[in-house]
């Protein structure tokens, strides 16, 4: 081959090398780019601090397990913690994507998560795993067990239930001072509350529903009401003031000042017709014909002459 044909020769094999190098450059990015899934598991432990004392298992907090943020996320699953606080997820994972985790129990709120957690909205919280987390079974401890300093930590939240309790006496109605407002859970636990001179009322107590009902001496208890804690909503209870009067609870009840008028009256009422009574007796008595006793010796006709005599 003469020396041209070597320089030409030369010369295509630089530009087929110059050309072949984004092709190359393109497979490489793109293999890169493709993300990398593969099936992990994670697990963490969710206690309770509310005694402020230790940290205690918390059971049956449901925990949900997302995929992306915002308007894109996705809900992979869901589970339960058992009696050791424990939650656990099986699932695809992908390098490419985020993922979070919710917690969720009836009046209680996320206060302390470990290292590897970030708060991202209400209960929900963000985690990244990382290969230090890996134990001896190839799994993901996002936290440390229960009764540690790095669990997931929950505590209770409280809100309350307030409002207003009017008395009702024929259609006039009144604040009442004095009833016993008491609210229940579904699960038994009961709170209650005295109102005060206006008649208003406060009840602290967790986050979630409650059974409202309302009593007070001389008059009817009310209905049962369905009310939620920390919903910042006042409620108004009217109770009916009982027709009858029993004089034995006077004191005891909460009786506004048109019941006090009427009790004065009936007491004033009783006294003018007790004397009436006695007057009329007393006259009766007076218009019965005397008895007169002579107890004076007999007089000599001398005498019965002195008396006669003007």
């Amino acid at each position: 081959m003469s020396r041209n044909g070597r320089a030409l020769a030369l010369i295509a094999l630089m530009v087929i090398m110059a050309l072949s190098i984004p092709i190359l450059s393109e497979h490489s990015d793109a293999a890169d780019s493709d993300p990398v899934v593969e099936e992990r598991t994670v697990y963490g432990y969710v206690t309770n601090l509310s005694d402020q004392e230790e940290n205690t298992p918390l059971e049956s907090v449901v925990v949900t397990l997302y995929s992306g943020g915002g308007s894109d996320r996705v809900t992979i699953d869901s589970c339960s913690t058992d009696g050791t606080g424990r939650f656990e997820f099986t699932f695809q994972y992908s390098r490419d994507q985020s993922y979070f985790l919710k917690f969720d129990y009836p009046g209680y709120t996320v206060r302390a998560l470990p290292d590897s957690m970030n708060m991202d909205g209400e209960n929900m919280v963000s985690f990244e795993m990382s290969s230090d987390m890996i134990d001896a079974e190839g799994k993901y401890a996002l936290t440390e067990t229960a009764d540690s300093l790095h669990a997931i930590v929950m505590v209770i939240t409280t809100g309350s239930v307030y409002g207003v309790v009017f008395g009702d006496h024929d259609g006039t109605t009144f604040e009442l001072s004095g009833a016993t407002v008491t609210i229940m859970s579904e699960n038994g636990q009961s709170y209650s509350a005295q109102t005060n001179d206006s008649g208003y009322f406060i009840i602290e107590c967790p986050y979630g529903s409650y059974i409202l009902t309302v009593r007070c001496n001389g008059f009817q208890t009310s209905e049962s009401i369905q009310v939620e804690s920390g919903q910042n909503t006042p409620y108004t209870v009217v109770l009916v003031q009982n027709t009858s009067v029993v004089f034995a609870n006077i004191d005891a009840a909460p009786a506004p000042k048109i019941k006090a008028a009427a009790i004065i009256a009936a007491a004033i009422f009783a006294a003018m017709l007790l004397v009436a009574v006695m007057i009329h007796l007393r006259t009766r008595k007076g218009d019965r014909d005397p008895i007169f006793i002579n107890d004076l010796e007999s007089l000599t006709e001398q005498e019965e002459d002195d008396v006669k005599r003007p």
